[in-house]
């Protein structure tokens, strides 16, 4: 999270997001979403639709190996507040 309170998050965010459109950025893909929910939908064979690095996948589409290991690989760094 970027602040304790819904406040601070949403100010550093937009600091954040206005800095980096400043010095010339162009382009941002955000993902909002909880992570545990995600994974018991993917766990409990509830089909999510998934966009990693432009592609789309949609998890009924995979056994349940592959299930696994997309929970295990599906955030780089978790943020906690």
């Amino acid at each position: 999270m970027f602040g304790k309170t819904f406040e601070e998050q949403h100010a550093n965010l937009v600091g954040i997001l206005d800095g980096y459109f400043e010095k010339g950025g162009q382009h941002i893909n955000l993902n909002v979403l909880n992570h545990e929910e995600v994974v018991e939908k993917i766990k409990a064979g509830i089909p999510v639709i998934l966009r990693i690095s432009g592609y789309c996948l949609n998890t009924k589409d995979l056994n349940e190996e592959q299930k696994m290991e997309l929970c295990q690989r599906m955030f780089h760094e978790k943020l906690v507040g």
